[in-house]
């Protein structure tokens, strides 16, 4: 499934998170607590996302320490979306909508469902979805 845009996404590919954060994907996991539902980080098929309320919420210096580069006020192995800004740099690798955000490997089917929820769907009736299937967003 798409990523669902929080008011600001810290976004990593999986694969560069296999290769250079220290641990890999299972100690990535376990340090951001993707899979507590206290929280509202998320992964998909390719992308972990690190949910925050401001940017300036991120610990950059952390990531670089764990492998990731950071250089120039960007990145390539990862990118901060705003839900109002759109995102701080680009990267070849990640598309959007103003509901969703996917990585451009991730399966055709998913990111048409994601475009026909974002573009076709008010956000009342997604909410009524959710509602009746709590995993609705889930089930991409």
């Amino acid at each position: 499934m798409p990523i669902a845009i929080e008011l600001v996404n810290l976004l990593i590919p999986k694969d560069v998170v296999a290769k250079k954060y220290l641990g890999g994907e299972s100690q990535f996991i376990q340090d951001f607590n993707i899979n507590d539902s206290n929280n509202r980080h998320s992964q998909d098929d390719e992308l972990f996302s690190i949910a925050a309320m401001n940017a300036d919420e991120y610990d950059i210096d952390t990531l670089v320490k764990k492998g990731l580069e950071f250089k120039t006020d960007s990145s390539n192995d990862f990118v901060i979306c705003s839900r109002y800004g759109g995102f701080y740099w680009n990267v070849d690798w990640v598309e959007g909508n103003y509901m969703f955000i996917w990585h451009k490997k991730a399966s055709q089917s998913k990111v048409e469902r994601a475009i026909h929820n974002g573009t076709k769907m008010t956000m009342d009736k997604i909410a009524e979805m959710v509602e009746e299937n709590p995993s609705f967003l889930d089930s991409f």
